[in-house]
């Protein structure tokens, strides 16, 4: 199976190349991506992706470009010489925008604003937070920014991030690699931000997340063959278990944000209705339950192992590695070779898929989407479920401050959840500049003076700190929202202020 081969270009860019039958692949990978913008510049890589790919005018079969939250990639399939031709342009077209040849960026705003709605991060807001990610909330609503930025703003992205010392080049196929990568050097002074490893849980909690399905997130300790066996036999467990009762739960299972050999994060993504939340999380705490105490169905292990071999082994599992060692290659990291990934899966048992499991006994996640009301007090009595107090996180965890300990300043607007909403016996309360939901003693409290951006539609309006915690208003879960959110217009400063409809050509909010 030793088919990866890697090394380096003349001007220091590493390369892996598998070579093997069959259509031949390229792909230019940058280490950055949407997690290297700020709130207020939410989009900014994406917009640079378009740019540069107006200027590659090469003519070829596939090809097409990507932005992730922590990479950009540019892609093509075809013959070798075209392969060639299209990494050249690639490579010029970023040489002449970092040269500051910029223009027409509203082409590439409008090719954008058609693919908004796109979920970046359809899950827990929370861990998301715990890794460092700062984004706008959970989704790139039409990267509502991107018509603010100038030249100088694409510029300064790609001389800061699209460069030699961040690339790496991954060939697939028999393609000549007698190719030189001519990326623009990397700035003075440029050194790769050493991400921190995150602090681990110590609880079981939930939290809210308006825009995204049911979740559970927990760490494992191991490498990514570890994890990758755990995701699989999970997903399979849970479907296993509620093969009689399938309008319960849809499940995912799939590596989250975490890169280090170590420690990586699994979420779980469940899509029940969601009167079902309850009863499927149920489920999968029960579930998780037992096989942290090391209890797994020893038929479905040993089907998990041979389904996670013949795909590590397969043409795409390999394709995929080389990929995901590509990446590694430009972020500068390592990444253990499918040799031994293999050698790691047919190893693991019972007790080791237990020990991996280990920190789950600490602490993990529960997000539920706001539909659902959220998790129950006994639920969360019975499973021992606290509010979230993630190390860093400020916002939106529960406080024990009440609202009159905070002292009024008497020039407060209230509005309440309406009755069938999932806001229904809660206050949202605005303060001067703070705003809070409660329900009675305890609430969410954020500081206004914080926020980055403010999102404005005929629904209501989203508001996002610079901690990248987001709250929707929305005025059909509160009544008397409209007087609140006219307030928040006028203390929020203007230009954080993006009025979506008019962003996108659409009818004015009234």
């Amino acid at each position: 199976m030793t088919d990866l081969h890697v090394g380096t270009t003349a001007s220091g860019v590493p390369v892996v190349h598998r070579s093997r039958p069959g259509d031949a692949q390229i792909a230019l990978v940058f280490g950055s991506g949407q997690d290297s913008a700020s709130i207020a510049s939410a989009g900014l890589p994406h917009l640079v992706e378009h740019v540069v790919m107006r200027g590659v005018g090469v003519p070829v079969g596939e090809h097409n470009a990507v932005t992730e939250r922590d990479a950009m990639t540019f892609f093509a399939g075809g013959a070798p010489h075209q392969l060639r031709d299209f990494v050249a342009a690639v490579t010029a077209s970023i040489r002449r925008v970092a040269a500051g040849e910029v223009s027409e960026l509203h082409r590439d705003v409008a090719a954008i604003d058609a693919e908004m709605g796109i979920n970046l991060l359809p899950t827990a807001g929370p861990l998301a937070r715990r890794f460092g990610y700062h984004g706008q909330a959970l989704a790139e609503f039409g990267a509502p920014t991107i018509d603010r930025m100038s030249p100088e703003h694409v510029v300064d992205w790609v001389c800061a991030h699209l460069h030699r010392d961040n690339a790496a080049l991954l060939v697939l196929g028999e393609v000549d690699l007698d190719l030189d990568i001519d990326l623009p050097p990397a700035p003075e002074g440029w050194a790769r931000a050493v991400e921190a490893a995150p602090d681990p849980l110590t609880e079981w909690s939930w939290a809210w997340s308006e825009a995204a399905p049911l979740a559970l997130s927990f760490d494992v300790a191991g490498d990514w063959p570890v994890s990758a066996f755990l995701g699989t036999l999970l997903e399979s467990s849970i479907m296993s278990e509620l093969r009689h009762d399938r309008s319960l739960i849809y499940s995912v299972m799939s590596e989250y944000l975490s890169h280090t050999r170590e420690l990586r994060t699994l979420a779980m993504y469940l899509d029940p209705q969601p009167a079902q939340s309850t009863p499927a999380l149920g489920v999968l705490l029960e579930m998780l339950d037992r096989h942290t105490a090391g209890s797994f169905d020893p038929g479905l292990l040993e089907r998990t192992r041979s389904r996670l071999l013949d795909d590590l082994g397969s043409e795409g599992g390999r394709d995929a590695h080389a990929a995901a060692t590509a990446l590694s290659l430009a972020w500068r990291r390592p990444r253990t070779d499918a040799e031994t990934a293999i050698e790691m899966v047919r190893d693991l048992g019972a007790s080791e898929l237990a020990a991996a499991l280990r920190p789950v006994a600490e602490g993990l996640v529960v997000t539920v989407n706001g539909a659902s009301g959220g998790v129950d007090d006994a639920t969360a009595e019975h499973w021992r479920l606290t509010t979230p107090t993630l190390p860093g996180a400020d916002w939106p965890q529960r406080s024990t401050l009440t609202w009159a300990a905070r002292g009024a300043s008497g020039r407060t607007l209230t509005a309440k959840g309406r009755r069938g909403s999932p806001m229904a016996g809660s206050s949202l309360v605005l303060d001067d500049a703070l705003l809070m939901i409660t329900d009675g003693a305890t609430g969410w409290v954020v500081d206004l003076s914080d926020t980055a951006l403010l999102l404005r539609s005929q629904a209501g309006v989203e508001i996002t700190t610079r901690a990248s915690w987001s709250l929707e208003i929305a005025f059909a879960a509160w009544k008397g929202a409209d007087a609140i959110v006219h307030r928040l217009l006028e203390i929020v400063p203007a230009d954080r202020i993006v009025d979506l409809e008019v962003r996108l050509g659409q009818r004015p909010a009234q």
